[in-house]
């Protein structure tokens, strides 16, 4: 796992997952090697990233030939950009949405979906 926030990462380490790494540091910058992930998971990060089609190629670059990403994102003004995003560097496998609409914070709730990179 990679995240720029340390405490997050020692909260993962401190799981002992026995085959897993965890790194502080910028998945655009840090170097990670080339196709070395069977799955990545992006989940509620994707609206941080200043330009979404630029991440979203760089972590099909991190993925194995028949690598997957899953993604979540609440739904928010700008969700339908950023899946536009998603669906140029990724065709979407599954996609669910889930809502509860006695969610005071966002009762129109968030998608999942998992992907594969487009060929």
């Amino acid at each position: 796992g990679i995240d720029l926030s340390g405490a997050a990462i020692e909260s993962a380490r401190q799981q002992s997952f026995a085959r897993a790494q965890f790194v502080v540091g910028d998945v655009m910058t840090a170097d990670l090697g080339r196709s070395a992930f069977d799955v990545v998971v992006l989940n509620e990060v994707l609206y941080y990233a200043p330009d979404a089609t630029a991440f979203l190629e760089r972590i099909r670059a991190l993925l194995n030939e028949d690598g997957s990403v899953v993604i979540s994102m609440w739904r928010h003004p700008g969700d339908r950009t950023l899946w536009k995003a998603v669906d140029t560097v990724f065709r979407v496998v599954d996609r669910v949405e889930i809502r509860n609409r006695a969610n005071s914070v966002n009762p129109r709730g968030w998608i999942v979906a998992c992907c594969r990179a487009r060929n």
